[in-house]
């Protein structure tokens, strides 16, 4: 099988996005003979190629969560046994830290899922902090790329102006994950939970809740959001 040379130009190896998981892309093919070939683009935490062109915006946008990216090209355009079997030209770029071009980027993204809107009330001695979280969360390979933190801060509301918000910052094994699951409601999200009692210091009332999705190895990178809600006893 003759190999075929080719190279991600966007985006860059440890590349990171926050706010957003809309992903500019593009392939070069570094082939004298380019013609009569098929492409695919992948990520560890998608189901199915990105795409297959060499020029691409993500859409759907990624999910959050540190991922692999790999780009493709073969001369057969199918995946069957057969299909591979017959492959005469074929090409790989991207791939993980041991690959030779290696390609893994993290997206942030700071989406709330427990409380909510709907629901904006905390408990102090049971509370259930959510947050949406990359579907293979809980696994080995994952946590081996894996460069998302999780942190929660209360700021009450009522509190002299200047005072610090009281914080949570869990170890990844801390968190509970939650997959989706059969009979989960449409646009249901994995995530993960965090539930220790929360410090006693906290009083009940109006707090400004704020979830902070950080670069494990920088936490002045990352994406936020925040939602007013109630502390209860």
């Amino acid at each position: 099988m003759t190999v075929v040379a080719l190279q991600i130009n966007q985006p860059v190896n440890g590349q990171r996005f926050a706010g957003t998981g809309s992903v500019h892309m593009i392939g070069l093919v570094r082939d004298p003979e380019p013609a009569g070939l098929f492409f695919k683009w992948y990520s560890s935490l998608s189901s199915v190629p990105l795409a297959t062109t060499l020029d691409f915006t993500t859409a759907p946008a990624l999910t959050v969560g540190s991922q692999i990216v790999t780009f493709t090209a073969k001369d057969v355009d199918g995946d069957t046994p057969p299909d591979v079997q017959s492959v005469q030209r074929a090409g790989m770029a991207g791939g993980p830290a041991v690959a030779q071009s290696p390609c893994i980027i993290h997206i942030f993204l700071a989406n709330m899922t427990v409380p909510t809107a709907a629901n904006p009330t905390l408990s102090r001695a049971a509370p259930v902090l959510g947050a949406e979280a990359p579907f293979s969360w809980d696994k080995p390979d994952y946590q081996q790329v894996n460069r998302l933190r999780y942190r929660w801060r209360l700021a009450l509301q009522s509190a002299p102006p200047g005072t610090p918000p009281t914080e949570m910052v869990p170890a990844a094994d801390e968190l509970t994950f939650r997959p989706v699951q059969i009979g989960d409601p449409p646009g249901t999200v994995p995530q993960v939970l965090y539930n220790k009692s929360l410090p006693s210091s906290l009083v009940t009332g109006n707090y400004i809740l704020i979830l902070r999705v950080e670069d494990s190895n920088d936490a002045g990178f990352g994406a936020e959001s925040a939602l007013g809600i109630v502390l209860n006893p």
